[in-house]
């Protein structure tokens, strides 16, 4: 239900653009013989809710381009990590259901998804401030042995294990959330 214009905009800012930035310091790491690249990733690259189809879908690909990266240049003193933070105290969710409102076409049989979204937002309206993203943040930049993941709190990490580990019951979650 979302113009493949947008689609292709998220593509542009989530991924691509990502790409763009490392090519261009990766020679002087490569030279330096260190570097840590910290991508922003999100939870909604390993889990999953109505609307988010496209979004999800970037972040997922910047997952695993950030574990392909991290491959290739690790034999450089490179090292490629990702934080995924999970709900955050911001108006992220506003915009996002204000988005897919204007994008759903008139009389879209999906239009009763945005409420149900909006609802499931306010049942769980709770996140990780700026703050304390910055120091999750500043731990992937630094950590002697990093990571190949990050999350702010052990909530987010649960939610993307049980997505992987047990998706009838992340989805049977979901469904209830989403009444």
């Amino acid at each position: 239900a979302v113009p493949i214009e947008n689609a292709k905009r998220q593509f542009d800012v989530n991924l691509f653009a990502v790409d763009q930035i490392t090519q261009l310091v990766l020679p002087f790491m490569r030279h330096q013989g260190s570097g840590r690249i910290v991508n922003i990733s999100s939870i909604a690259g390993d889990i999953y809710s109505s609307l988010g189809g496209w979004y999800h879908a970037t972040k997922a690909g910047l997952n695993m381009w950030s574990d392909v990266l991290d491959s290739e240049v690790h034999r450089f003193g490179i090292r490629s990590v990702v934080v995924q933070p999970g709900l955050t105290k911001s108006e992220w969710s506003t915009i996002a259901l204000n988005n897919a409102r204007k994008n759903l076409l008139d009389n879209s049989p999906y239009s009763d998804l945005v409420d149900k979204l909006e609802n499931m937002f306010g049942k769980i309206n709770t996140g990780a401030t700026s703050e304390e993203l910055a120091k999750v943040f500043y731990q992937a930049a630094t950590d002697v042995r990093p990571k190949r993941r990050y999350y702010h709190s052990i909530v987010d990490h649960g939610m993307v294990v049980i997505a992987r580990s047990m998706p009838n019951t992340y989805r049977a979650v979901l469904n209830r959330l989403m009444k």
